[in-house]
Order: structure tokens, then sequence, then C-alpha cells
């Protein structure tokens, strides 16, 4: 117990300090603006994200705050790596659990060596681990999170995406269940690039946004598809090296379906060496309700707080009847 209660607190004590440290390095996105020293390149990205953050208030009923109108460069491409971690024979993910916001499928460290050592301690227990470096991360309203260079390395629509998904978390947030909270944000941040694209009067890039969200679905129903196939085999009760090879042989048919999509390169990252329980566990708990609630959205005539309040009243439910509920609707 003295082990487990260090360890927590050193945990904790580098989630505080990196956070911290972060909210420290904060700098007004407008006072940047107003500096004639700011490179042009990024001049123009903040430029387009304070558009982007007064939309998401006024167009998508998101919280009005402070979020993302300062700035920080990180030094680095991701500000967290997170690290997720499933049983040899189970697509249910380890799941750690901390003060405020409950349980979660994941464990996010600030330095990407701490989250490589704690991957390999479950490895060598036999978990299938996958670590995966994160652009940004909510703290639920309790801070106005700040717009990081991690954010910035991408497309107007891609910037945000991130955005609405994390002030989606700051609407609604329910502790323990990481699967609904996930697929209501990514639910929340589709429904927004595609209102904001369309206003910006920029159908090539609306088109270009559709397209790969249809990418982006093919891409999930075959890795879910996967998922299922190892979840129906994780049910038979087989020896360890049977089920081991039986395994091994599911992941490269899934391969082997990825090569034959032609969905492009730009995928390859998820059907490389780190295919396994862990990487498919985090798929299903990022998308697969979203289209659960892109139906309850659709409910409420694309009305946004009445779709939050319709949201709410299902949080609500027991874990089990919401699941169910979400299970049916995603059919």
């Amino acid at each position: 117990m003295l082990a487990g209660g260090c360890e927590s607190l050193s945990y904790y004590a580098q989630s505080v300090n990196g956070h911290l440290s972060l909210m420290a390095a904060r700098t007004d996105i407008q006072t940047l603006l107003d500096d004639p020293d700011t490179q042009s390149l990024l001049r123009d990205k903040l430029s387009h994200v304070l558009a982007i953050r007064d939309f998401a208030s006024a167009e998508l009923a998101l919280p009005d705050n402070d979020s993302y109108r300062s700035y920080v460069d990180v030094g680095s491409p991701y500000v967290v790596w997170n690290v997720v971690a499933a049983p040899e024979f189970s697509l249910r993910p380890k799941t750690w659990c901390f003060l405020v916001v409950g349980c979660l499928a994941y464990r996010g460290y600030y330095e990407r060596s701490r989250a490589a050592d704690f991957a390999e301690s479950h490895r060598v227990q036999g978990y299938d681990v996958y670590v995966g470096g994160s652009r940004a991360y909510s703290t639920l309203g309790w801070f106005d999170d700040p717009l990081l260079n991690t954010m910035l390395n991408q497309t107007e629509a891609e910037i945000a995406a991130i955005v609405f998904h994390e002030l989606a978390h700051q609407v609604l947030y329910i502790n323990d269940d990481t699967a609904f909270n996930e697929s209501f944000a990514v639910a929340v941040e589709r429904e927004g690039v595609a209102r904001w694209l369309a206003g910006r009067n920029d159908p090539q890039s609306l088109a270009d946004f559709s397209a790969s969200q249809e990418r982006d679905q093919r891409l999930i129903e075959l890795l879910l598809d996967g998922r299922n196939r190892l979840g129906v085999l994780y049910e038979r009760e087989l020896k360890a090296e049977s089920m081991r090879e039986m395994k091994r042989s599911i992941l490269e048919s899934l391969r082997e379906d990825y090569e034959a999509s032609n969905l492009g390169v730009e995928y390859a990252g998820w059907f490389d060496a780190d295919l396994n329980n862990a990487k498919l566990a985090l798929v299903a708990t990022y998308w697969e309700w979203v289209p659960a609630f892109q139906h309850m959205l659709r409910e409420q005539d694309g009305d946004m707080q009445a779709f939050y309040r319709a949201v709410l009243e299902l949080s609500g439910d027991a874990t089990g009847a919401r699941h169910e509920y979400l299970d049916r609707l995603a059919r």
C-alpha cells in the first residue's frame, strides 16, 4: 500500500507540476497579435483561432470563457503522452481512477520517457499497451486552457475540431465513462467543423472536410470490425497458445484489409507493430457511439442547446441503461 501510495503521489506531482508550468507560460493571444515581432505565420493562425473561438460560443453554444484565448509553445509536437493498456485476451482497457475526473481508460504523462516506462511496466505483465501523443487536453473548465503550438501544425478545420472537442468536455463530463465523454465530444467537433466551414463560404474546404470524414469513417468501420472479430474470439474457451495464434491471424487479416482498402498511407500508423487490444480499445472509446450522438442531434433539429440538454438528461441514467440506449441508436 505504501509503494502504491508513493507511486500515486509521484503521478499526481508530475500532473500538477506539468499543468501549472504550462499555465504559467501563457501569453494572451491578442497581446501576440498586437506585437510586431510575432511571426506572420503564427499571427495568421492565432487570428483564425480567435475567430474559431468566438464561433464556438456564438454558434455552437459552447462555454464563453478565456479557454483558448491565450497561447503556449511547449517546444514539442505533443503536450502529453497517453498510455492505454488492455489484457492479452480482452478488449476492455484497464482504468485508473483520479481525483476530480474519476476513472479513465488511459493515463497521461507530460514526459514521453515516463509514459514509455509506465507502458513497459504493463507490457512485462502481459498487457497489450499503446502509447500515443496528444495535442491537447481539457481541464473541464477548472482552468482557462491555453491554445498550444501542438494544435497549430494542422489545417484550419483540424484546429477547429480540437477547440470544439475540448470545449465540449466543459459542457458535459461524466466521471468513470470515458467512451461516453469522448464520443460526445467527437460528435460536437464534427458538427462544429461542418458549420464553421459552411459559414466560411469555402466550398472546397468543406468538400475536403467531407471527404476526410468519409475516409475516417471507413477506417473506423474497418477497425471496429477487427475489434468485433477479436471480441468473438475472446469469448471462446481456448488454450492460451491457440487463442494467441488466432489473435495474430485476425490482426494480420485486419492489416490485409487495410492494404486492400486504398485508404492511403495517412492511416498506416494504425496498422503498425502496435496494432493490439489497447489500440483497438481506444478506437471504441472515441468513436463507437458518435453515430448515436449525431442521431440525438438530428432529433433536436440541430439545436445545440437542446442537444446538450438531451445528452445531460441521458447522462443521469444508470451506466448500463445509457450504454444500451446509445448502442441502439448507433446501429
